[in-house]
């Protein structure tokens, strides 16, 4: 009886010894996942910013050039009612 209670002692130790590895590889394992997905998070905000820039700069030139167009019309206006 003794013996038994020792084997099965022994086995609940080699249990608790391999959940304990088991456990501290998912943990490494999930470190280096959430590391890979805030490096993802961090590339897609950077392009998603690059994307937001380059929208930015194009809307810039198109008021630049309305603004252009519409003092060419407010000098044409001022012309035709000058005569």
């Amino acid at each position: 009886m003794q013996k038994r209670h020792e084997e099965a002692e022994a086995r609940r130790e080699a249990a608790l010894a391999k959940a304990d590895e088991d456990k501290d590889a998912c943990i490494e394992k999930n470190k280096l996942a959430e590391q890979e997905m805030n490096e993802k998070i961090k590339e897609l905000q950077g392009e998603a910013f690059g994307k937001d820039e380059a929208l930015r700069d194009e809307i810039n030139e198109i008021a630049e050039k309305l603004l252009k167009v519409t003092e060419q019309v407010q000098e044409r206006l001022t012309k035709l009612t000058e005569l």
